[in-house]
């Protein structure tokens, strides 16, 4: 009898895990991926971001387009630039669980595999793009769920590869090391992905995210600290009488605060504001100046 009822358990649970496939996004989507040195920098890290953003047809086929941008962030802090590195297509088969991308070769545009979530506990995982070719291929080891914003993703976790662990497929995602990146895992040393959001969580404020990249151009020079804050949030001018207009915006995109202000030094109290996550936005002088701040 309990063999009976631990083979139905498993079998329910193969069951959940092989339904309700989640596709990859295709409107408005961000990926966050830091690059984690093998010698860590405390004053400087290094990121990439990939942002979804409207589509494109290409030998008659509709992708969804892919941006990437690099940035740092810095210790004391600095504003935030954004430099954009690339631009890809991405396209899915949604039937058969595959997620194509666009690759450059020899000046024409094909169709590679980059991700193929059609998975199994036990399966190899078959050679795309973010697998390269492989001299170790690398198997499902096991299946669980990972959250971002509240949301849950099914995990493919996968065999180390020469002792190397954390490497998993995450679909409707990417992977956990990024969304292009190889999933080969990370130790001392890799590509780590450290957020991802989309229109589909509550908290994702996409058109800030959009906006960052149309700001990047003639970033204000602003210096905010400290950042996360409790009691108060201090913002420092480069010019000392310059005119500008701040916002403080929530998750969803709300603006709870707005006033202009003129001079070089401005403190902000916490007041009513509840711990979470927040938007600064400075607009003076014909340019802008976001960043995300956070309040205890």
């Amino acid at each position: 009898m309990k063999k009976i009822l631990l083979f139905s358990i498993l079998f329910t649970t193969l069951q959940l895990f092989s339904q309700n496939y989640t596709p990859f996004p295709e409107n408005v989507a961000v990926w966050d991926v830091y690059f984690q040195p093998g010698e860590p920098n405390l004053q400087v890290k290094d990121y990439t971001r990939y942002l979804m953003k409207g589509d494109t047809t290409i030998n008659n086929v509709t992708y969804n387009k892919i941006y990437s941008f690099g940035y740092q962030i810095h210790y004391p802090p600095k504003p935030i630039v954004f430099t954009k590195t690339e631009a890809f297509g991405i396209r899915q088969d949604i039937a058969k669980k595959k997620v194509y991308r666009t690759v450059v070769v020899k000046n024409k545009t094909i169709d590679t595999l980059l991700y193929d979530y059609n998975l199994n506990l036990g399966d190899t995982i078959p050679v795309t793009f973010t697998t390269g070719n492989q001299s170790f291929p690398q198997t499902v080891a096991a299946i669980d769920s990972i959250s971002f914003h509240g949301k849950k993703y099914r995990r493919f976790k996968l065999s180390p590869i020469a002792g190397v662990p954390n490497a998993a497929l995450i679909e409707g995602v990417g992977n956990a090391n990024g969304l292009i990146e190889p999933h080969y895992g990370i130790f001392e040393a890799g590509y780590i992905l450290t957020d991802f959001c989309n229109s589909d969580h509550s908290d994702c404020t996409v058109p800030l995210a959009l906006e960052i990249k149309d700001a990047t151009k003639d970033q204000l020079q602003v210096v905010v600290y400290p950042n996360p804050f409790s009691d108060k949030l201090t913002i420092v001018f480069n010019e000392d009488n310059g005119k500008y207009n701040i916002a403080i915006i929530d998750i969803l995109g709300k603006e709870i605060r707005k006033f202009d202000f003129i001079g070089k030094e401005l403190a902000i109290p916490k007041d009513e504001m509840k711990s979470g996550i927040y938007f600064l936005k400075i607009s003076g002088k014909g340019a802008v100046f976001i960043q995300k701040i956070i309040v205890q």
